[in-house]
This record gives C-alpha cells, sequence and structure tokens, in this order.
C-alpha cells in the first residue's frame, strides 16, 4: 500500500513566532513519530531578518520558516472513493500534527533557550496565511502528486476542525451585537480595568482548549486557583 504524505510549508514570522539563532546553519532537519504518524521537520532561515556582528563576524538571524511532512503509511489517498472528502479528514488530523511540532519548538525556545516572549500557539494564529495551512502538497509516499480538489481549501472549514470559528457557542465564546455598545463604552470610559479571577480563569481555559490540549484546559485553572487559596490561607495565618 503507498502511504499517503501531506507537506506544510509555513511562515513562522507572520504568525508571529520568533525563533532567534546565530552561526552559520541555515537549516535544521529532525524527525519524530507523533500520534502514530512519521514527522519530518525542516527549520530554515529564508531572507530573514538578520545582522553580522562586526568584531566576530557572527551572524545572527531568525528561523523564519518551516516545513512540516507528515506521513501516513497505512493511507493510500489516491485508492479512496472519495479523494477530496477523505482529504479534509485527514487535514484536519494532520494540522493537529503541525500545531503539536510548532508548539514543541516553542516549549524549546522558550523554556530551553530562555526566549520569554514566546507563548503557546494555536489554530487562530495561522488565519493569515489559511492558503498554507489548509492546502499542503499532497503526494503519495513515492512522491507522485496526489491532486485532492478542483478548488481551494478555505480556513472558514478547517482553522478550528469540526465547529467553524464563527459558531456562536464555539468554548463559550460571546459574539459582539449592537445591544453590546451601550456596555462597551461604559467598560472602555471605566478607569477599573480588573478582571475578575474566574473570568481570568476561564479565559485561560478557553485558550487551552482550543489550542487542542484539553487536560490543560481542565488542570490549569484549578492549579491556579488552588495557589491563590494556598496564599490566602497562608496570609490569613
Amino acid at each position: 500500500m503507498l502511504g499517503t504524505v501531506a507537506k506544510f510549508s509555513l511562515d513562522l514570522l507572520s504568525i508571529p513566532c520568533f525563533l532567534p539563532a546565530k552561526g552559520n546553519d541555515k537549516h535544521v532537519i529532525f524527525d519524530l513519530n507523533l500520534n502514530g504518524l512519521s514527522v519530518a521537520v525542516t527549520l530554515f532561515s529564508e531572507e530573514s531578518p538578520s545582522r553580522t556582528e562586526g568584531s566576530t563576524g557572527l551572524r545572527r538571524f531568525f528561523y523564519n520558516r518551516i516545513i512540516v511532512t507528515v506521513l501516513k503509511a497505512d493511507e493510500d489517498l489516491r485508492a479512496s472513493d472519495f479523494v477530496e472528502g477523505r482529504a479534509r479528514i485527514l487535514l484536519m488530523e494532520f494540522q493537529l500534527v503541525v500545531l503539536e511540532v510548532i508548539n514543541r519548538l516553542v516549549c524549546y525556545f522558550k523554556y530551553e533557550l530562555r526566549h520569554p516572549n514566546l507563548r503557546e500557539l494555536n489554530y487562530v494564529d495561522f488565519l493569515n496565511q489559511e492558503h498554507e495551512f489548509c492546502n499542503p502538497v499532497w503526494e503519495t509516499s513515492e512522491g507522485v502528486n496526489i491532486v485532492v480538489s478542483d478548488k481551494t481549501i478555505s480556513s472558514g472549514v478547517f482553522s478550528i476542525p469540526g465547529v467553524g470559528f464563527l459558531q456562536d457557542d464555539l468554548f463559550g465564546i460571546v459574539a459582539f451585537t449592537a445591544d453590546n455598545s451601550k456596555h462597551l463604552q461604559k467598560f472602555i470610559a471605566s478607569t477599573d480595568h480588573r478582571v475578575p479571577l474566574a473570568a481570568q480563569l476561564l479565559s485561560d481555559a478557553q485558550s487551552a482548549a482550543l489550542s487542542g490540549n484539553v487536560r490543560r484546559a481542565v488542570l490549569e485553572p484549578v492549579q491556579n486557583l488552588l495557589r491563590l487559596l494556598h496564599r490566602v490561607c497562608k496570609l490569613g495565618g
């Protein structure tokens, strides 16, 4: 059986996701197994902002592009009765892999190399390059191109798998309406913008759930609440 490959090429700086580097290693290549899939990753610098130190000649730059190639060895997409429909299902699975790979890079650069301005990404961060994120290059494991559709796939369907970002009940998001105008005016004009703890915990849980991290969405708000209670108890003697 021929396996199915999807190759995603993304601009990291436009996310934005800044991965600083120095030296002459413009390409970093590594591979891993993730969710039962074989994944090859190429991280590289392509005309990214850079500077060269005069005293040492050392070049500092950003890794500004990433190529994530996902192989599902037991999937023959070309043999499917409905190639486009099956490709859409695979796309949702593969997008999760891409997101996980980039977030592992973020974790490495943020905590191992101590770059503090990085954050965990979610699907919304890729909306400004929806074509690249939703229309990877499809091939067989032998490199034969697979045409999955005669039109491009948009983020309106797949940027958040299975639900669609404009759905009203998505993770408790409240859509703004004209009825909110007076409340918005009052909020903007107010000098007190302290955010209640409950709202902070809910927002953290929403962000985690939106990024596919269900465990963090459930546990992190509870942990934060327990830490707060612990501090209150200590202050109370």
